[in-house]
């Protein structure tokens, strides 16, 4: 799942119009997201 959304993240950044960048953006967002629930759950493994 989020390996797909890097993917898609590489691809739109050759050829970007408006409207894939503001999806470009909501990727980020999703990514930026899921970094932070990930490490908040690691987090809690480890403390």
């Amino acid at each position: 799942m989020i390996l797909n959304l890097i993917f898609t993240k590489m691809n739109m950044k050759k050829k970007n119009t408006v409207k894939e960048h503001k999806q470009l953006r909501k990727i980020e967002a999703l990514l930026e997201q899921n970094k932070l629930k990930h490490n908040d759950m690691m987090l809690r493994h480890y403390y």
